[in-house]
């Protein structure tokens, strides 16, 4: 997903000062690192575009909110969650954008985000058959396999049954 709208005068100052805080207070990111169906989501604001911007008839030199996701299903979907999960931090960033009805009412945002979505003409995947959560939970299973590893050298052979299947009890949510 693509998003592309313009902002009022004030947007690039007020999103200055919202990504300031979010870099700052890497706690706020938290609840968005929890959608492992997102593989990447970053915003981006641009000097005013030449040909005036994404919307017919908006100011020529209107700013540029740029908005770029990679994730897993279908764009209704996501946004759903999306806004529900990053509600109010969703609305503190696309407030700065012209004609953005907020995130509190989902049909709107929908068809917000809809008519400003440019779509992607190509799309890479280094995983095409993997989601995020797939390779997030790969990754803390090689993490916890190693552990296991080392830790099952020291154990004797009548002790190791034991020990492996309580290891297979605490990573069985990641197969």
């Amino acid at each position: 997903m693509t998003v592309v709208c313009p902002v009022h005068r004030w947007g690039p100052l007020q999103l200055g000062l919202v990504f300031s805080v979010i870099h700052l207070v890497p706690a706020l990111l938290r609840k968005l690192r929890r959608l492992s169906f997102i593989d990447y989501a970053g915003w981006g604001v641009t000097d005013p575009l030449p040909w005036g911007g994404p919307v017919p008839g908006a100011r020529r030199q209107a700013n540029t909110l740029v908005f770029i996701s990679n994730f897993d299903g279908g764009r209704d979907e996501y946004l759903a969650e999306f806004a529900e999960a990053l509600r109010v931090r969703l609305g503190l960033v696309w407030l700065s954008s012209v004609g953005f009805p907020g995130p509190f009412r989902l049909t709107p945002f929908q068809r917000s985000a809809t008519m400003y979505d440019y779509g992607a003409d190509h799309y890479y995947a280094a995983r095409p058959t993997a989601t995020a959560t797939d390779i997030t939970r790969a990754l803390e299973l090689e993490r916890s396999l190693l552990t296991f590893r080392a830790e099952a050298a020291a154990v004797d052979a009548d002790a190791f049954p034991e020990r492996f299947h309580r290891f297979l009890s605490e990573v069985q949510r990641l197969l």
